[in-house]
């Protein structure tokens, strides 16, 4: 149940941020709707580069997402795994 929750979070987040600000039908860098993580996400500033303080990244932001992320696909690999055991151990029962 919490793997699910924490998958349709993922998704929302690259689909929200993974798209231009202005104009949020197109995906940002090379992204696709087939692979939505190959252009990155939108987190940081409004401003422009050239601008003061313009595209800072909310470097707090990232490595929180990325930790959220990890933990997630940690969890995820170990319930793929311990179920695999599961199914091994007890499948001359089933």
């Amino acid at each position: 149940m919490y793997l699910d929750m924490a998958d349709a979070l993922i998704t929302d987040v690259h689909e929200t941020l993974g798209r231009h600000r202005h104009g949020a039908h197109s995906r940002l860098g090379r992204a696709s709707d087939d692979s939505p993580l190959l252009g990155g996400l939108r987190i940081g500033k409004e401003a422009e580069e050239d601008e003061e303080d313009g595209d800072g990244q909310y470097f707090h932001y990232l490595t929180k997402w990325m930790f959220g992320n990890a933990f997630y696909t940690y969890h995820f690999l170990l319930y793929v795994v311990l179920s695999y055991h599961y199914f091994l151990l007890f499948r001359h029962t089933l």
